[in-house]
């Protein structure tokens, strides 16, 4: 049979009600994982972002590509330039 001592032993070792009054519940996890949802992008935005980024990394390489390629006809345009002047002052 369970004594008086034994019942004060019990309660020294488990917490009381009033002592789990102070931690989480439940319901405080759930509206924090749901906090943590609306302030944190999921991996779908993640690879969505990343996605946009690549596209956007190969349209500036193909408007490199067509710059490099041009780019013989603007680093001689000064001589070309002074050609023309050259031979519609004379």
């Amino acid at each position: 049979m369970i004594t008086y001592r034994d019942i004060e032993k019990l309660r020294q070792v488990f917490a009381t009600k009033d002592d789990l009054k102070n931690y989480a519940t439940k319901g405080d996890f759930k509206d924090m994982e749901s906090r943590m949802d609306l302030k944190y992008p999921s991996k779908d935005d993640l690879n969505l972002l990343r996605l946009e980024i690549l596209n956007e990394i190969r349209v500036l390489h193909d408007e490199i590509a067509v710059i490099v390629g041009y780019r013989d006809d603007l680093e001689d345009h000064e001589l070309r330039i002074t050609k023309l002047e050259n031979k519609t002052v004379t």
